[in-house]
């Protein structure tokens, strides 16, 4: 578990570590930092999908004369 502290107006963030995998984020309880000090169970959660990164090859190998046009080839990841 990790202490999150909210700002003044209720706010926090947390940076993830460096992920290869989807990771799911509880929220388990809340603590208040006053006196009392005050505790009450939570529930929620985020999910942090992660797709592959894109990838291409290029490809290709000609002779052409001056002003005349190639064909060069790419392969890789659709819709990237």
């Amino acid at each position: 578990n990790q202490t999150i502290v909210l700002d003044g107006t209720g706010l926090a963030t947390l940076t993830t570590p460096v992920l290869t995998v989807s990771s799911t984020y509880s929220l388990v309880s809340v603590t208040s930092a006053g006196t009392p000090v005050c505790s009450q169970a939570q529930t929620g959660s985020a999910i942090v999908s992660v797709i592959a990164l894109p990838f291409a090859t290029i490809s290709g190998t000609t002779t052409i004369c001056s002003g005349s046009t190639a064909v060069i080839s790419f392969n890789g990841t659709l819709n990237a």
